[in-house]
């Protein structure tokens, strides 16, 4: 029978319905990631953002990190490909433009322990706006950055289990907190997601942690609040 174990990870109670679970924490510079080696990937990831120092030049270095147990992540760095085509991107979770403070933070970002093929439409729609968003937002005040797979969701297609020994996520979840404030989305890895779509997508903490099974570092008044729309941009925000 499956029991129910909870795993505390800095203060988030993860409930999971695996007895088997192997979570690996891993912390890099800026942020973390959990991996789940049955999975071969990370079920959240965790990182706080300040204001913008840094403009660096990316660099893209995709590769395996060799400190996490190979049966744990994904067998390749290489693209997503099925028939020759590439539809679904190496997309990141914690971001590399809001690590570029650090040139290792930055570097490490291209672990695919921090990488789940995202669809082109979703990587460069509604998660780049997300991505946006929270880079205008870090230089108000520091901001908090949460999220992950829906695991609960079944996964999109299994076009890279012999190449990289994973499915892709049939959806990735995201929270922005600052302050006393927080907005929450739960984004479909389809070409549905496109930029104009985000606001479709926001969710109530409360929604969100009976989805992912996981208490987040959010006050209570608040969980139960949805916006009807995302933050707005605001005027002259520098996203270099």
């Amino acid at each position: 029978m499956t029991s129910i174990i909870r795993i505390l990870l800095s203060g988030l109670l993860l409930v999971s319905m695996s007895s088997h679970a192997e979570i690996i924490e891993r912390q890099y510079e800026g942020f973390k990631v959990w991996v789940d080696c049955e999975l071969r990937g990370h079920i959240m990831y965790d990182y706080t953002i300040g204001k913008d120092t840094a403009n660096l030049k990316r660099k893209s270095n995709f590769r395996i990190d060799k400190e996490v147990p190979a049966r744990c992540q994904q067998k390749s760095s290489s693209t997503y490909r099925i028939n020759g085509k590439s539809v679904f991107d190496r997309g990141h979770s914690a971001s590399y433009n809001h690590l570029e403070t650090s040139k290792l933070a930055a570097s490490q970002s291209d672990y695919m322990t921090n990488i789940w093929p995202q669809h082109r439409v979703l990587n460069r729609g509604a998660m780049y706006q997300s991505e946006v968003i929270a880079e205008c937002y870090r230089e108000i005040e520091p901001l908090r950055i949460i999220g992950g797979p829906v695991t609960s969701i079944p996964p999109v297609n299994s076009d890279y289990f012999v190449s990289h020994g994973i499915h892709t996520p049939g959806a990735f979840w995201k929270i922005l907190i600052r302050n006393n404030r927080a907005i929450a989305w739960v984004m479909p890895n389809t070409s549905e997601a496109a930029k104009h779509k985000l606001d479709d997508y926001i969710v109530s903490v409360r929604y969100l942690e009976k989805l992912i099974g996981m208490q987040l570092p959010v006050p209570e008044h608040i969980k139960d609040l949805k916006p009807h729309q995302s933050w707005y941009i605001p005027k002259g925000c520098d996203l270099s």
